[in-house]
């Protein structure tokens, strides 16, 4: 039927989105993702498997949007930003306010108890009071407390022991209505003074927030690393099963000329029995690299978070010897500021800097001024007190200084220089992982240009090996030379091109670390970079 191939292909399109549908629920966010996803590249039918043709960078791409261990990055990075902002915002004002009532008995001295077994003054008392207060960065807390109180008290008379109590005639109640409005502030003079301290908790967020995004981009190198590392071997192995499958052919064709040649009596019957082992041995690596490729697949499948739909890949990029020239110098820089290790190992520095201004600050000595200021009103109303608040004479004041001097303190001094020392831990990380930095680059440059004389050898290799292998299948034709020989000049020949394909992949390889040395795999790639 013409057409029939694109027709079955379609079909097999639809059935694999039937699959996807019924696996996923229509409109979740997974199945949206997965449609756009296949929207994305071209399915492409090899035997019964569907395959997804697939770039370098697209798949880079799909690893940082798909990548569980980013996910989880990201998601931390989002808890830093709140608890930075919960820092930000500590010092917000507080406003409380409290509603008392209650009632109380006070026995007179029995000496003015007249003639009365006892006399007892009672007082009820609601209190309604609201107190603002706010401490700012430089450390001191400032309020205002406004107090409304009304008071009434009586007498009560107990003419006799277990007599009830009377009220007594010759007192009347009397209900005070009482108001102040009372200015707090407390300052701290030594310890806990000043917005280096008090700020710490932000600056200690800060890092926070930095060293989640620094764990972001060192959990990108790791997956874009992976991902990269396990296309090229998928790469690697593809090629070598193309080889082997060329190997096969001509295999093939050789087994099928020497048994003509038996039939002929031109040859003898082992050297039919040498090609038949050769095209087993070559089938058999085709079969061990095809179960290989497979095995990278579940790999790459399980780094992109695509083990629902089990589609295989073929990589479209080939490894390319590029012969751009790359300066040390220019590279280290990009590297010391890039690197994401470095720069978790300098926000713990920032981080210990801090750790000791707040231990150097408990060791100092703890001197505190307090001082308040009360308006004091006094009405048979609510709130009416308030109009005596200009009368200096109802007002209270005060002041308390308070000196805190810790005596034999070790425990303090002791933390300073565990500070010390931790600081001094950290700076000789720093300069190690620098040098080690440092050598890994030189290493990666050196790795570069020798896998690039190896690529310009292994293709010279691959061409004598061509060379000799057709000359001596010629011998073979015009009687001159044996099976086996060929056999053996065939297997160089495969051997050569492996070689030559493993040579091709360790230049990529050895481009791909300097890439993620230098963190130039986000401008060369076109990435998008989440920290």
């Amino acid at each position: 039927v013409p057409g029939g191939g694109r027709l079955l292909t379609i079909i097999r399109w639809a059935v694999a989105m039937l699959v996807i549908t019924l696996l996923l629920p229509p409109g979740t966010a997974a199945a949206q993702q997965l449609e756009d996803l296949l929207s994305r590249f071209k399915i492409v039918e090899e035997g019964d498997r569907r395959v997804l043709e697939v770039s370098l960078q697209d798949i880079l791409q799909l690893a940082l949007q798909r990548s569980n261990a980013i996910k989880v990055s990201k998601i931390g990075r989002e808890i830093a930003h709140s608890a930075l902002i919960v820092a930000q915002e500590r010092n917000i004002p507080t406003l409380t306010t409290k509603l008392e009532t209650g009632r109380t008995l006070s026995p007179f001295s029995s000496t003015f108890a007249g003639s009365n077994f006892l006399r007892l003054s009672r007082t009820e008392e609601t209190v309604i009071s609201s107190e603002w207060s706010r401490k700012t960065s430089s450390g001191v807390t400032y309020g205002l407390t406004l107090s409304e109180q009304r008071t009434s008290s009586e007498t009560l008379n107990i003419a006799n022991e277990g007599d009830a109590p009377a009220r007594d005639a010759t007192t009347a109640s009397r209900t005070i209505s009482s108001t102040s409005l009372t200015g707090t502030v407390n300052i701290p003079l030594i310890q806990d003074s000043g917005p280096e301290v008090n700020d710490i908790p932000i600056r200690q967020g800060e890092v926070g927030v930095a060293r989640s995004q620094h764990e972001v981009r060192r959990d990108e190198l790791v997956i874009l690393g992976t991902v990269a590392t396990v296309y090229w071997n998928l790469v690697d192995i593809l090629e070598r099963i193309m080889v082997e499958q060329e190997s096969v052919k001509l295999s093939e064709r050789l087994l099928n000329d020497n048994r003509a040649r038996l039939r002929a009596g031109v040859i003898a019957p082992a050297d039919v029995k040498v090609s038949e082992t050769q095209l087993a041995r070559n089938r058999q690596t085709v079969l061990q690299f095809q179960l290989g490729a497979l095995r990278i697949e579940d790999q790459l499948r399980a780094a992109l978070n695509l083990e629902a739909i089990e589609f295989g890949y073929r990589p479209i990029d080939q490894p390319t010897v590029r012969k751009t020239r790359f300066d040390f110098k220019e590279l280290a820089e990009k590297m010391f500021a890039s690197n994401p290790d470095l720069a978790l190992l300098n926000t713990t520095l920032d981080s210990n800097r801090y750790d000791l201004v707040e231990a150097r600050n408990q060791e100092s000595t703890d001197l505190d001024l307090d001082l308040f200021y009360t308006f004091n009103g006094y009405a048979g109303s609510p709130i009416g007190g308030a109009a005596d608040f200009a009368e200096t004479d109802l007002a209270g004041y005060g002041a308390t200084l308070t000196w805190t001097l810790p005596l034999f303190d070790h425990v303090t001094r002791q933390t300073i220089q565990q500070k010390i020392l931790e600081r001094a831990q950290i700076e000789v990380r720093i300069n190690d992982l620098r040098s080690t930095l440092s050598v890994r680059l030189q290493s990666s440059l050196r790795s570069l240009r020798l896998a690039e004389k190896e690529v310009e050898t292994a293709q010279i290799s691959v061409s004598l090996a061509n060379e000799l292998m057709s000359n001596e299948i010629e011998r073979f034709r015009l009687g001159r030379s044996t099976s086996f020989r060929v056999a053996e000049f065939q297997q160089d020949a495969a051997e050569a091109r492996r070689l030559e394909i493993v040579a091709r992949v360790n230049y990529e390889k050895a481009f791909l670390d300097m890439l993620l040395l230098s963190g130039d795999i986000y401008t060369f790639f076109e990435l998008p970079s989440g920290s």
